[in-house]
């Protein structure tokens, strides 16, 4: 596991307030991409890597392409919500929502393809709606499951 030591030489990140908590990503965009790996048997070290991401969840001042998605829950589930019991929760929220933009590229591809593929389009398109919305129910569910978390860790007095 890395030290907080070690994610002190990320300039991003406020080592000292992650007491307790996950970091969701290692991956920034400045005015280039910057991204950390974790590697080794035991992963021990925290190497800097140079790339372009193909699909990831990161931290900016503002997004990287116009098309990029910002979602303030998810960006209050990153930056705040950041809890060792919601580290599976908000993974499972990030894969949902990379799964649905895939199936939405899905559906523009089989609309561009009406005039190459000459039948079947229709069943495609059936299958990847009925996948759409299998996934937002269990996104819903990922919400909730997350506002249940929350709610743990409040005390009343």
């Amino acid at each position: 596991m890395v030290t907080i030591a070690q994610l002190e030489a990320i300039p991003y990140i406020d080592a000292k307030t992650l007491s307790g908590r996950f970091l969701p990503t290692l991956t920034f965009h400045d005015v280039a991409w910057r991204l950390w790996l974790v590697a080794g048997d035991d992963g021990k070290l925290l190497l800097e890597v140079q790339g372009v991401p193909a699909e990831a969840c990161y931290f900016a001042r503002q997004p990287e392409a116009p098309d990029d998605l910002y979602l303030p829950f998810f960006d209050f589930l990153a930056q705040r919500a950041n809890f060792m019991p919601m580290q599976h929760t908000f993974h499972g929220v990030q894969d949902d929502i990379f799964n649905l933009s895939g199936s939405l590229a899905k559906l523009d591809l089989l609309q561009q393809s009406h005039d190459a593929v000459p039948h079947g389009l229709a069943r495609m398109a059936t299958g990847e709606i009925e996948y759409f919305m299998v996934v937002l129910r269990g996104l819903f569910d990922l919400y909730q499951e997350a506002l249940m978390k929350l709610w743990d860790s409040v005390t009343l007095v």
